[in-house]
């Protein structure tokens, strides 16, 4: 978003050791916008899920803040049809 910023992708937390310890040996990335990034809208949205208010804002703040959460509730009662409102995959 900020193009004078280089910005280094970095997969693996050895490789920012590295970086931090001679970035001249890196090359930023090319600049690239969000607007590129292509958007894949889930299958099913909240609204498509009846009730489960506190479920459903417990995901939505975690999604907004980047935190991980645990949704732990007898089979059947949803867990992983909210998951999939939020576009996460259940490995």
């Amino acid at each position: 978003m900020i193009q004078e910023l280089p910005v280094y992708g970095l997969p693996l937390l050895k490789d920012v050791v590295k970086f931090l310890q001679n970035p001249s040996s890196f090359e930023p990335q090319q600049n690239s916008s969000f607007s590129e990034l292509p958007l894949v809208a889930p299958a099913v949205d909240f609204c498509d899920i009846k009730g489960q208010a506190h479920v459903k804002r417990a995901l939505e703040i975690a999604a907004e803040g980047s935190h991980n959460i645990v949704l732990s509730r007898p089979p059947g009662c949803g867990k992983t049809l909210m998951a999939h409102c939020l576009g996460l995959s259940l490995h």
